[in-house]
Parts: structure tokens; sequence; C-alpha cells
């Protein structure tokens, strides 16, 4: 048996990796970066599968674990939970078993968490498709539950993505964020469709914002737009992979997902168009661009 001990180094970071004996390890790992150094980095849980989404449960912290309980959603369903430090090794929920789930992705509380309970969910939903065939027929979907202290109940289904695709590829993800007026925005995929994200009679490649029970607010940019579905905040977007409030100012950052060379951070407006695919910085994945003009 060999041990190899392996230095990485790159410009403005500096790791040393763990022996090839030891599987990763625990850590704590400590990390130099441009922003900041003696960033200690420790492994918490393993044995999770694709986790997507992760939320800290308020009032459950303790002294011995300050950061509370950890609620974690699996791509394939299942809600994970992080107890008193440890993972549970049962899944408190298998959303595929009671929706028909393709994928889960994000999870979000409700900013009155503490008084409703409130778990919202986005995922991809799958029907039979229309031509009667075995292909792929999914959109994107809302959906809440309420936090009983062990599992999510009592589901709702709050809103359904008019952004129905038979792609079996491209619903590459769906965050969720509560803006600072209560409100609800989350991302559809771009699905593949090179002219949908630029088509205000779909969902697909937007940005869309709903009011808490999933009904549309009145002043989005595009209600009572001839052509225009009243849901969309924004759009020519590619995928949304996160969402953040800058707190100075309460504007909404978006973090998007290009092709190669093209991810983007957005200060996102109502009613703006982002360009996909029109305009982007990166190619597609066999090189070929997407426009000759950025």
């Amino acid at each position: 048996m060999f041990l190899i001990s392996i230095s990485i180094t790159v410009p403005g970071l500096s790791i040393e990796a763990p022996p090839e004996s030891d599987p990763i390890g625990n850590g704590p790992w400590i990390i130099n970066t441009f922003e900041g150094d003696n960033i200690e980095i420790t492994l918490l849980e393993r044995g999770l599968k694709h986790p997507f989404g992760l939320i800290h449960l308020p009032g459950t912290g303790t002294d011995d674990n300050p950061a509370g309980d950890v609620l974690i959603a699996e791509r394939e369903g299942s809600l994970r939970l992080i107890r008193d430090g440890h993972l549970l090794s049962s899944p408190v929920n298998d959303l595929s078993q009671v929706i028909p789930l393709h994928k889960l992705f994000d999870i979000e509380l409700h900013p009155q968490f503490s008084s409703n309970q409130y778990i919202y969910f986005s995922w991809i939903k799958r029907l039979p498709h229309p031509d009667g065939t075995e292909k792929l027929w999914t959109t994107t979907a809302l959906s809440r539950g309420v936090w009983s202290g062990r599992s999510l109940i009592n589901f709702e289904e709050l809103f359904v993505a008019d952004a129905w695709t038979d792609n079996p590829v491209c619903g590459a993800s769906s965050r969720l964020h509560f803006l600072v007026d209560g409100t609800l925005v989350i991302g559809v995929s771009h699905c593949c469709d090179l002219e949908a994200p630029q088509d205000l009679g779909t969902d697909i490649g937007k940005i869309l914002r709903l009011n808490d029970d999933g009904s549309i607010p009145e002043d989005n940019p595009f209600v009572g737009i001839e052509g225009g579905l009243p849901e969309i905040y924004a759009l020519g977007i590619r995928s949304s992979m996160d969402f953040v409030t800058h707190a100075p100012t309460g504007d909404l950052w978006e973090l998007q997902n290009g092709p190669q060379g093209g991810d983007e951070i957005n200060i996102i407006r109502p009613g703006r168009n982002y360009g996909w695919p029109q305009a982007t910085f990166g190619r597609d994945y066999g090189g070929t661009l997407l426009e000759t003009r950025p």
C-alpha cells in the first residue's frame, strides 16, 4: 500500500489534499483564498444523494448545536433531517410517494415560519405525455407543506408553471427566494429551448414572482400586457442557481448557470430581459458560439 500526500497549488488558493488511502476524512481543513485566510472547513455528514436545497429550522439551536436542525432536499425526492448534529438514518419524507415528482429542487421557509410552520419547495412535476407515448412530460411546480416538528404534512400545490417540455435533460434547476415585500420568486429552467426564454407567452427561461399562496401579484410587470404571462418577473434566463437579497439596497441578486464560460451574477429588475440566448459570453458545450456579440 502506498501513502501519497498531494499538495495542490492554485493561484489564490492553497489546500492540503488528504492521503489517497483516506477517502476525504472529516477535516477540519484550513484554506486560504483571495477573500480571506484561515477558513476552516469541516465535514458534517455523509451519505446524502444529490442534496440540492438546505434550510436551518428556527428554534432548534442549542449550546452544543448552535446551527440547530437542518432540513435537506435530495434531488430524487427525499427530505433528510440533521437533528442534534446527526443525520437521521431514514428520510423524514419521500415526496416521490406523495406527488407526481420527477425531481425535487429547492426548499425555503416562509418569512413567518415561527407562526405558520410553512415550508415551500420547488419541484419538477411529471404527467403522462399528451401524445400518449412514454416520453417525459414535465414542468416546474411550487408546493408547500406544514412542518410538524418531525416531518412535512398537509401538502398544497400552489402553482404549476406553463413550461411543459419533453426534453429529458434540461430541467436543470429551480430556486426559491422570498423578497422583502413577502412575495416569492421562483426560477424556471430554459429547458434547452433557444426561443422560449425570449417569449412572454411561456414560463420557460423566466423568473416568476408569486404571492405566498401561489396567486399572482397585481403589480407584476406583465400583468395586463397582451401576449404576456402575468406571473413573469424577468425573462431571458438560462437557469437560476441561487437568489439572495442584497441587504444594503434590497436588490434581488441572481446567480445564473450559463453555458461554458457564461455564468452570470445579475441584479434582477422587474420586466428586464437578461438576454439568454441572444446575449452571452459563453459558448455551447460543443464549442459553438451562441452569439458573436455579447
